[in-house]
């Protein structure tokens, strides 16, 4: 009778632990899944060249055979479940394993992009997304004058979340401070002119003049310590 009791609690932790990652999806589980789920993060992990011909709307990039990938992926709450794909389904079942490893629940397109297509689904031009948005124009005029901090930031990044009712609070403390927020994946052009690499990252003017540049998350302190210049 234990033996069969052992067997049996063995056999649904197996597929408690089989199931809890997520798994492989069908091009229209995926898109059905991916709508249905909240917090839901999607990874498109193929290179830049190939994210900028076209993507799945709402896709994130991080790319697989990058160095940068692990740093990017880091920033993604382990609470939000993680759709990946790539173009015929490799290189998303690689990241998949290792974000799994890394506590994710994860969730792969099978057969990648091209499967994603040939359902019929639709794609987006990164070459329109990079149209929409900031323009440099309007950049240079939002910390033309007084003191800025312009706050790149983007909705799937963790510390990003963290960081901005910090910079809330600069502000109201300090009504001649101005923030400026810009979502990188909203403004593709002026965060690719800018050269954002990493999230969360501020720059602070003082009368159209760069003061500096910080990356990563920092407390109020010692960002206050940062603008007056300590």
């Amino acid at each position: 009778m234990k033996t069969k009791f052992l067997f049996l609690f063995i056999s649904l932790f197996a597929v408690a632990c089989a199931t809890k990652g997520g798994g492989p999806l069908d091009a229209k589980s995926f898109s059905e899944k991916f709508k249905s789920t909240p917090n839901a993060v999607l990874l498109d992990v193929r290179t830049p060249g190939e994210f900028d011909k076209e993507y799945i709307e709402g896709a994130m990039l991080a790319d697989w055979n990058s160095s940068d990938f692990k740093r990017r992926v880091a920033a993604i709450e382990k609470s939000n479940p993680v759709f990946v794909y790539c173009l015929s389904g490799g290189r998303s079942a690689s990241a998949a394993k290792y974000l799994r490893d890394n506590g994710y629940e994860v969730y792969e397109l099978q057969g990648g992009i091209m499967k994603w297509k040939a359902a019929g689904l639709p794609t987006v031009s990164n070459e329109a997304k990079k149209e929409a948005g900031m323009s440099q124009e309007q950049y240079n005029a939002a910390t033309a004058s007084g003191k800025v901090i312009v706050d790149f930031n983007a909705e799937w990044c963790a510390p990003c979340k963290r960081l901005h009712p910090i910079l809330d609070e600069l502000v109201k403390e300090d009504p001649t401070l101005k923030l400026v927020s810009i979502d990188v994946d909203k403004n593709t052009s002026i965060s690719e002119s800018m050269k954002i690499e990493a999230l969360p990252t501020i720059i602070y003017y003082v009368d159209g003049k760069q003061v500096f540049q910080q990356v990563g998350l920092l407390t109020k302190e010692e960002l206050k310590a940062k603008l007056a210049g300590k």
